[in-house]
């Protein structure tokens, strides 16, 4: 997976799941935190090695060459198809409507203010080698402005849940989790500064770490000098401050609204958009697949009619 912060293009080359002749099954390292209660079957020795981040890759499971499509359960014990694994993992042969050297792109749309993007964001390493990721800060009360809705800070009971749901994820997942001294925060000179550095994974990382890994805000002159001294720059408010830093992160949300981007964390791939974090395995789905949305009841709800429409009433009236 390589990063980048590049201009918005549509002709990204996706790939088919085409005849598979065979799965792999993968276990994730976390799978006994998530489901200690499920019985998994021993495996043979011969399925004993390693894949990334020391998760154990059990060996192929030969199937008819047919189109298989399994649920997935990105971070969980899976088994996936050949098409949607990492490089390293794929049998390229496997899926003949896609080319030995393809790599796919993928536009991350996020505001450090989220932290279901900082969750998504620690699982980038499980994302498939050949899947591009480029960068893409944009401000959320930009997107609720112009949608006209509501964050879910504004609405106390969706707040607290919000907090309490996310910290409990991150608990789960072993995922290092401390929200900053105050929530919301102004995000601004955060996502700045990732327009001013050139949107590259290392300082994205490094801000996301600041913020939600070791809670320390970026609204205060002690939060910000800490991430400014902690990514090397000595003058963090000039180079936020440029002109063409601002238009940078005006633009970058601004191009997210004319792609009907309306939340963060947001995947965009080709014209398709996947929101938030628990939308990332669908999204793996319609890279294996790009007809994925043509079929069955996936196509029969992409056009379904409004049966009724909501009433906007002012505030205090009955």
């Amino acid at each position: 997976m390589s990063p980048s912060c590049e201009n918005l293009t549509d002709s990204h080359p996706q790939p088919s799941i085409g005849a598979i002749s065979r799965l792999r099954i993968v276990a994730a390292p976390t799978f006994a935190s998530h489901a200690p209660n499920m019985r998994v079957s021993k495996l043979p020795a011969e399925v004993t090695r390693r894949g990334p981040a020391g998760a154990p890759v059990c060996g192929e499971v030969p199937v008819k060459p047919r189109a298989v499509r399994l649920p997935l359960r990105w971070g969980w014990c899976r088994m996936v198809p050949d098409a949607i694994l990492p490089a390293r993992h794929v049998n390229r042969a496997a899926s003949p409507h896609r080319g030995p050297h393809a790599v796919y792109t993928a536009d991350w749309y996020f505001d450090v203010i989220s932290p279901f993007a900082y969750l998504q964001l620690m699982r980038f390493d499980r994302l498939p080698e050949d899947l591009h990721v480029r960068y893409r800060p944009i401000l959320f009360a930009g997107l609720l402005g112009h949608w006209g809705h509501k964050g879910p800070a504004e609405i106390e009971a969706k707040r607290l849940h919000t907090y309490r749901f996310s910290q409990w994820r991150a608990d789960r997942e072993g995922v290092r989790l401390r929200y900053p001294p105050a929530h919301p925060f102004n995000p601004l000179k955060a996502l700045r500064l990732c327009i001013a550095r050139g949107c590259d994974a290392a300082t994205v990382r490094a801000v996301f770490d600041h913020i939600w890994r070791d809670g320390i805000g970026t609204d205060s002159e002690e939060g910000w000098r800490a991430l400014a001294e902690r990514l090397g720059i000595d003058d963090a408010d000039a180079l936020v401050s440029a002109p063409e830093v601002k238009d940078g992160l005006r633009r970058s949300t601004e191009e997210a609204i004319a792609a009907g981007v309306y939340g963060v964390p947001t995947f965009r791939v080709g014209s398709e958009l996947f929101w938030g974090d628990d939308a990332t395995g669908m999204m793996l789905d319609y890279l294996a697949d790009p007809h994925l949305f043509e079929t069955g009841e996936l196509k029969r709800v992409g056009h379904l009619p409004a049966g009724a429409q909501r009433k906007v009433v002012e505030r205090g009236s009955v």
